[in-house]
Order: C-alpha cells, then structure tokens, then sequence
C-alpha cells in the first residue's frame, strides 16, 4: 500500500499483491486494507470476491 502511496485507486494491485504473498485473501487482511486505502470494506470485499475468487 505505501508503494501505491495509499492511494483507493490501487485497491486490485494491493490485494493482488497480498494474494502474491499470502497465497489468498482473508478477511482478516481486506479489513486491513479498507481503512488503510480509506475505502468501506464492502467495496473491497466486492473487488475481491469478483477479481479473485478463481
């Protein structure tokens, strides 16, 4: 995220990265995400469930 200078527009590219990282994504870590990128944590559930769910 500080890479992406916490910008809500780099939300694919962070969680693609922690699914790099962590092999999946957790609910654990899209909670951390969304106050981070100051985005509510539905819209980043939805991206994730929606991008990666495959």
């Amino acid at each position: 995220m500080k890479r992406h200078q916490y910008r809500p527009d780099a939300l694919i590219e962070v969680l693609h990265r922690a699914q790099e990282l962590f092999g999946y994504l957790a609910a654990e870590q899209l909670l951390h995400v969304a106050p981070s990128l100051r985005l509510p944590p539905s819209q980043v559930y939805g991206v994730a469930t929606c991008y990666f769910s495959r």
